[in-house]
């Protein structure tokens, strides 16, 4: 039998004091840097207008916005999170990695013919026509760092349209001053072109935009990603999976305009807040398409539905075409993103007894949504499989 001798244990012990207080050390001093590192330092304000907007600035200038310092400590990509003095929690993202900030100051020094390092809040409003340097940006794809396209074509009506809506909730901003607002978030990241042009007061499943202040931006934090869920009760999953498919159904439908097309749905990128309310957290992949481009930017078979297929060569993955999504008005794409996630996480595994006896077609629904074997089957698989879901948490809550 093998022992441990004292001379060890206590080795051990003395290992084990220096790893505990080392950990705390380290805790206690990323605690103190957090709270001695106001939200505001953080904002490059001075940048302004070459910057997101200041419409937040009043909250967080008065110090309305106190950071989790463990959360915020540990975070990826610049994304913060914190509370306002009124207990809202709330999400702060500076829009990219300190090395893309950069390189958006040097994109714009460039833009105005100057150094790679000039003064942003003086040069950029030396920009004559900012409406076009926004269309030349988007139609170029210059965004450094957003998985965001404009198709069939980008059209000036249709940055105009978007421009316009952003517009409407940034009333007390001058009007220059929100282009080129408008134009750094599209050369950065136009997640918050987004979040303000599709807004959530209006019924759109993301977070609640609440303003800028510099390079920061500020949406309602939602709460636990998708990935919590994946062990909950049966009929708690099959009401998160009928409202993935409402979102998918929203985002192509809803606007008369523009269909939103979702090309990276994971658990990480979708939230449920505190009312079971799912939502979409992070826009950074989306596919917009306009509706109703000019007659001569419309491919071939535009009218025609289209529908998304795996790839061949993807066994196994999330597989898909953008030309084909972007060759046609209306396509199934975001079902086709919904009901993959759904079969390949297992979301709706081993459905209780009732449910098996009641809805036998529901394994077969998911299939088909997922992989159809007949012609528009996806969409007529969707038509069946929300009422289905919708029985079945409708007869859970009665």
């Amino acid at each position: 039998m093998y022992t441990i001798s004292a001379p060890h244990i206590r080795r051990a012990k003395l290992l084990l004091r220096l790893f505990v207080v080392s950990a705390i050390g380290l805790v206690l001093v990323c605690a103190f840097m957090m709270k001695n590192s106001s939200v505001s330092d953080m904002t490059e304000v001075a940048k302004c207008p070459a910057c997101y907007g200041t419409d937040f600035c009043a909250t967080i200038e008065s110090g309305g916005v106190h950071l989790y310092p463990f959360l915020s400590w540990f975070n990826a990509k610049n994304v913060f999170f914190g509370r306002t003095t009124s207990g809202q929690k709330v999400t702060l993202k500076k829009l990219g990695h300190n090395h893309e900030l950069d390189e958006l100051d040097t994109f714009v020094c460039r833009l105005m013919g100057q150094p790679t390092e000039c003064r942003l809040s003086e040069v950029v409003w030396r920009l004559d026509d900012v409406q076009t340097a926004i269309f030349n940006t988007v139609r170029s794809n210059l965004s450094l760092r957003s998985g965001i396209s404009f198709c069939p074509v980008v059209d000036p009506k249709q940055i105009d349209d978007l421009v316009d809506r952003v517009a409407r909730h940034s009333k007390q901003t001058a009007y220059k001053t929100l282009l080129i607002n408008v134009l750094t978030m599209f050369v950065l990241n136009p997640e918050p072109v987004i979040l303000q042009a599709f807004p959530a007061e209006d019924g759109w499943p993301f977070p609640k935009y609440l303003g800028s202040c510099g390079r920061v931006t500020a949406q309602e934090y939602v709460g636990s990603n998708l990935g919590y869920y994946l062990n909950s009760e049966w009929r708690t999953r099959a009401r998160l999976a009928l409202q993935l498919l409402k979102i998918a159904q929203r985002l192509t439908f809803h606007d008369q305009h523009f269909s939103l097309y979702l090309t990276d749905v994971t658990a990480e990128n979708l939230a449920v807040d505190a009312h079971g309310t799912l939502k979409v957290v992070d826009l950074g992949n989306v596919i917009i398409v306009d509706k109703n481009p000019p007659l001569s930017a419309r491919p071939e078979g535009w009218k025609e539905k289209h529908s998304s297929d795996i790839m061949e060569e993807c066994e196994n993955c999330f597989s898909y075409s953008q030309e084909d999504i972007c060759g046609h008005r209306t396509s199934d794409h975001n079902y086709y993103a919904a009901c993959q996630f759904l079969s390949s996480s297992g979301w709706l595994r081993d459905p209780p007894e009732d449910v098996r006896r009641a809805y036998p077609q529901l394994p077969e629904l998911l299939r088909e949504c997922a992989e159809p074997q007949r012609e528009q089957g996806r969409y007529r698989a969707v038509r069946q499989l929300i009422p289905v879901l919708a029985n079945v948490t409708l007869a859970a809550a009665i």
